[in-house]
């Protein structure tokens, strides 16, 4: 795996990255990378609102809103990175065979928790793009729209990597880990606010 992190290259050497044959990265990145494009349309959209006397009421509000999307957009470039070391080590130890339980177990627990991130910013985006319409310009409802979609596949495909992970553990483990991280209430969370985003945008 090549250790430059993908904010550090251009798209095309990224996806040259991707579509190599190496274990990382892989479906863990590429959620990640989407998140972090949805955040950044989310950011656009707010920079066409400030300072601008039609959407005066909104100046503060939009400026928080700014920071939350470029803060998110930087974490998800970063998960992307962790989640392509993270997944490496692991494959490397399940190739292995001869590391311990408990290094095996810490291996997972950190592959899962990364993408369990990226399923957490993409559920906080999402409901943060619900306060958009109204509050920032319907000439750009469509990109507030296509966050909102991207948001919704970077919180599922990251559900996808998490639940990849959970399945080197045994049945009951894997029930108490998806009740712990709250799995279920984050998807359930994000989709009705990407569905809410949708039916007005």
């Amino acid at each position: 795996m090549s250790t430059t992190p993908p904010a550090s290259q251009t798209v095309d050497a990224y996806l040259e990255q991707l579509a190599a044959k190496v274990p990382a990265p892989g479906g863990g990145a590429a959620a990640a990378i989407t998140l972090a494009q949805a955040a950044a349309l989310a950011g656009m959209v707010i920079q066409y609102t400030l300072g601008k006397s039609k959407f005066a009421q909104h100046e503060a509000a939009n400026h928080a809103r700014l920071a939350d999307a470029t803060r998110i957009r930087t974490a998800a470039l970063s998960l992307a990175h962790e989640d392509a070391v993270a997944y490496d080590i692991l494959n490397a130890m399940q190739r292995s065979g001869s590391a311990s339980a408990s290094e095996l177990a810490v291996a997972t627990a950190n592959a899962i928790k990364v993408p369990h991130d990226v399923m957490t910013l993409s559920a906080l985006l999402l409901g943060a793009l619900t306060e958009y319409p109204g509050a920032t310009t319907t000439m750009l409802a469509s990109d507030v729209r296509v966050a909102a979609i991207l948001a919704r596949a970077a919180l599922q495909a990251a559900r996808a990597n998490v639940e990849v992970n959970l399945a080197s553990l045994p049945e009951p483990e894997r029930a108490s880990i998806r009740e712990r991280l709250g799995l279920e209430s984050l998807e359930r969370t994000g989709e009705a606010a990407a569905r809410a985003v949708e039916s007005i945008c």
